[in-house]
């Protein structure tokens, strides 16, 4: 059996939240591994997941299908920054 790891930021497993490929076969969801993102789709007949994208860096935040099959990712970077601000005024 395959299995796609889950984790989010904190390398806790992250929610899945799916969509249907545009021929009905499979649902479509956002898989990480490491901090990098990948869309896998995984067949309603019980076969194996087929991993869609191969990024090697980066998250993706969203993604849609068109009907002719299409698909539109929003990805890129998360960064987050700590700053002290002493005696400010």
């Amino acid at each position: 059996q395959h299995r796609y790891p889950r984790e989010n930021s904190e390398g806790r497993a992250a929610p899945v939240r799916g969509t249907w490929t545009p021929d009905s076969r499979a649902i479509s969801y956002v898989v990480q591994k490491d901090g990098v993102s990948n869309i896998v789709a995984q067949p309603i007949d019980g076969g194996p997941p087929r991993q869609l994208t191969h990024y090697t860096s980066g998250r993706i935040f969203a993604f849609a299908w068109s009907r002719d099959g299409d698909l539109a990712i929003a990805r890129g970077t998360q960064s987050r920054d700590v700053v002290l601000i002493r005696n400010f005024h």
